[in-house]
């Protein structure tokens, strides 16, 4: 970290804050404007949530990092040297893995905040956290790394089910968020997959499974001492894994903040971070899970509950100041409401389903609403002095609910078998004459490539199919899920590489398939001229879902799921157009 700098006399100073998000991203720019601090952001899409900040004073179009060189680092440093910040703040992995790995160029024109190389080192690597929690007796979860010649049933025996299968690194430049995400497999065909998933993103640990719900220790420390400490934890623990969207303050307890300060003073830590621990509410025992070592998802609620982690931060780092009012308010909720409302809907799902995750009963999620009257709760994105925000995600959940409720609403229509083949008339009487199909969905990864190959093995040869995508990336490849999902139908995706939709494929095709009712609007809304001859491929089916659902980032269960759905609306299509021609 950076020696400190001197503010601007008669000013609070000016302050660059990198980052996009609606949780970490606009707590930083919310707390150090609050002070009087100019807020500049940068890296952040000009439609960000965060952007409509009163305290966010200006915004900077500058290239994003895609990697730890290129184009960003140039307009960077001159934007810091016209500009001549007094401090420059990352605020996601991105920024501040591309700052660290360019810490000593960026030194010559900036104050930038940045942790040291050891902590930065175990911070961002899985297996040195779990290392060093060993040397310092803080509890962890039984640990293996996977190579090459790990057999799945191995790992079964030794550390139980389900299994925990994580990628080393936390995050690393061209690899797709989900890509990187922990993964459960509760039997050797999923482990497999996971396991040939998570390879593709480098160096893979599996990981006993420990019961319990999640607890986070943020601290700001120098040289290893702690300086301000916060602890939360979570209401709404995510089904499968991942950032909370539902917690609450706590008191500290000191065996966590003890542990917390040994990991601290061993990587000579300083600078912000957050120490994520799991608990057995049966037993009290608990487990290190991991290091966040960058501003966290959860910063809205400690800022709200007086731990104001990046004032202190600021007033560290410019000012030189090391003591800090470590007293807040427990028993405050805070929630983020776009994650929230997923959360929900999963938990719904999941609790129709008859699944034994950690659901809550109907009049618990009712109850929590109470803590709204009460005033113990808040709303990450909400706060009085700063509404745009708020409002502007408060119009978009409300948007993405009414989408959500008028594509329920259509298809009541779909549930009886006669009414569904009334309704697909049109296609019915397209298809028989067409010899050019289209299969389209928004990645080319998942559905469309699976529904093109399956296509071929039932539908006459003369007819000409392909598939495409609308989003705008080519060459992908499918993921491990999907391949192994599409084999256990016979279908051979390894070769399959993205494609993206254009003009060309529109206008040739006779007829378009899609899955959903949001890749009707993507494809109508690109290509206007296509609507008269863009269909759905799940009604074509006597029963079962009009959307057929994407299944990218899923589980290997959502695959099969949505290949069978697409298996079965392929026969449908079939018995119209005409069996294979013999001998194919």
């Amino acid at each position: 970290m950076m020696a400190a700098s001197p503010s601007r006399g008669g000013s609070r100073g000016k302050v660059l804050v990198l980052g996009r998000d609606e949780r970490s991203f606009l707590a930083v720019i919310r707390s150090l404007g609050r002070r009087g601090v100019e807020v500049h952001c940068a890296w952040c899409p000009p439609d960000a949530v965060a952007l409509r900040s009163r305290y966010a004073a200006h915004h900077h179009d500058l290239p994003v990092a895609t990697g730890c060189n290129g184009p960003w680092l140039v307009a960077l440093e001159a934007l810091c040297r016209r500009e001549r910040f007094d401090l420059v703040l990352p605020t996601h992995d991105p920024s501040v893995v591309a700052l660290f790995h360019q810490r000593r160029r960026l030194a010559e024109c900036a104050h930038v905040y940045q942790l040291n190389e050891r902590a930065f080192q175990v911070s961002f690597d899985k297996r040195a956290t779990h290392d060093l929690a060993r040397e310092v007796a803080v509890d962890v979860p039984d640990e293996v790394p996977v190579d090459a010649g790990t057999r799945v049933g191995d790992l079964l025996d030794r550390l139980g089910s389900p299994l925990v299968l994580k990628p080393r690194r936390s995050f690393a430049f061209g690899r797709k968020k989900w890509e990187h995400q922990v993964r459960k497999a509760v039997n050797a065909e999923e482990a497999e997959v996971a396991l040939r998933a998570l390879r593709d993103a480098g160096e893979v640990l599996a990981q006993a499974h420990v019961p319990g719900s999640g607890l986070g220790v943020e601290i700001l420390a120098e040289g290893g001492e702690v300086l301000l400490a916060f602890q939360h934890e979570r209401v709404h623990e995510p089904l499968a894994g991942g950032g909370s969207s539902y917690r609450r303050s706590v008191p500290l307890e000191d065996e966590l903040l003890a542990a917390v300060g040994r990991l601290a003073r061993a990587m000579d830590y300083s600078g912000v971070g957050m120490f994520e621990f799991k608990r057995d509410r049966t037993t009290g025992r608990w487990w290190l899970i991991e290091i966040n070592g960058r501003f966290w998802g959860s910063l809205p609620l400690a800022v709200a509950a007086g731990a104001d982690f990046p004032w202190a931060l600021y007033r560290l780092l410019v000012h030189g100041e090391r003591h800090f009012d470590g007293s807040y308010r427990a028993g405050l909720h805070c929630r983020n409401l776009a994650m929230d409302a997923t959360w929900i809907w999963r938990h719904r799902r999941a609790r129709r389903a008859g699944r034994s995750l950690a659901t809550l009963p109907a009049a618990t999620l009712a109850g929590e609403l109470a803590g709204l009257c009460r005033g113990t709760e808040r709303v990450d994105t909400w706060t009085v002095d700063d509404p745009r925000p708020g409002l502007a995600q408060a119009r978009r959940v409300a948007g993405e609910i009414a989408w959500a409720a008028r594509g329920k609403l259509a298809r009541w229509p779909y549930r009886s078998a006669l009414l569904r083949r009334g309704l697909t008339a049109r296609l019915r009487r397209a298809l028989p004459g067409a010899r050019r199909l289209l299969f389209v969905c928004k990645g080319n990864v998942c559905r469309s490539p699976f529904a093109e190959h399956l296509a071929r093995s039932l539908l006459p040869e003369e007819l000409e199919l392909a598939s495409a995508g609308t989003f705008d990336e080519a060459g992908r490849r499918c993921p491990a899920e999907a391949l192994h999902a599409a084999r256990a139908l016979g279908v051979d995706l390894s070769a399959s590489r993205s494609r993206v939709l254009d003009a060309a494929a529109i206008d040739a095709a006779e007829v378009i398939l899609v899955f959903d009712a949001a890749d009707v609007t993507r494809v109508s809304r690109a290509f206007p001229r296509a609507r008269r001859k863009l269909f759905r491929l799940g009604p074509l089916a006597a029963h079962g879902p009009v959307n057929l659902r994407d299944p990218y980032g899923g589980d290997l269960a959502a695959f099969h799921a949505v290949y069978a759905q697409i298996a079965t609306a392929l026969a449908s299509l079939a018995l119209i157009v005409g069996p294979p021609t013999v001998g194919t």
